[in-house]
């Protein structure tokens, strides 16, 4: 095994030297966040054994294993509609690739959605930040939202993660207000339950990321491109 780092607006050189020294690696990893057209190109054309789980990968034709994020946003829609919630909002960040999947999971399930009504949004963290803040920074942005006298037909939101939820939740008790009596909310990821420490008796009502089995599957596509060819 071997990590490679590279400077940004360097993917394609250093994946190309990876590539072409047939040395050391046999096939290769893909994290989020790198691919792009001239990448996809490269691996097309070589055929090198690769494998990513990037959620912008798969229009790119490449390697791709992923959670199925439209159906799970589809559950979690008709588990609130099936509770009595038609005014269903958005409280997230719009830099996240989940914003627009939510949205069109709202729409394609018949909710009636506005960007500008329905949205409440989120500011981004700060550079460098890796989700240490995104708690907080959710809290305050969803007071600021309750503050203001928000839409009472809104009754329920869908959150781009469960770190949001909870941020939502501490803004809601500040407010005097019982999440999931007042308003109700659903979160990604599970974190609860897939923590280092998973919680008992988890509180947050979530769409579950499989992420175990997501690495299970991408490890064995790989090892099969590499040992047998299947690419």
């Amino acid at each position: 095994m071997h990590h490679g780092f590279f400077d940004d607006g360097n993917e394609v050189d250093y994946v190309r030297s990876v590539i072409n020294s047939g040395a050391y690696c046999d096939g290769l990893y893909l994290a989020t966040g790198i691919l792009d057209e001239p990448l996809a190109q490269l691996l097309r054309a070589t055929r090198f054994p690769h494998i990513t789980n990037d959620h912008m990968a798969e229009r790119l034709t490449v390697n791709t294993v992923r959670p199925h994020f439209s159906e799970g946003m589809r559950q979690a829609i008709e588990h609130l509609r099936a509770l009595g919630h038609e005014r269903i909002g958005i409280f997230g960040q719009a830099k996240s690739y989940r914003f627009p999947l939510v949205a069109a999971a709202l729409a394609l399930q018949g909710v009636a959605y506005n960007a500008e009504r329905d949205w409440v949004r989120m500011a981004d963290l700060p550079t460098g930040d890796n989700f240490t803040q995104l708690r907080t920074i959710a809290a305050r942005d969803f007071a600021q939202w309750l503050s203001q006298k928000p839409d009472a037909d809104i009754t329920a939101f869908i959150c781009h993660t469960d770190l949001i939820v909870m941020g939502a939740m501490d803004a809601m008790r500040e407010h005097n207000l019982v999440p999931g009596r007042d308003i109700s909310l659903v979160g990604v990821d599970n974190l609860e339950q897939r923590s280092a420490s998973p919680v008992a008796e988890p509180i947050i009502t979530t769409v579950d990321n499989p992420m175990e089995l997501v690495g299970r599957r991408m490890g064995e596509l790989l090892l099969n491109q590499i040992l047998h060819g299947q690419n």
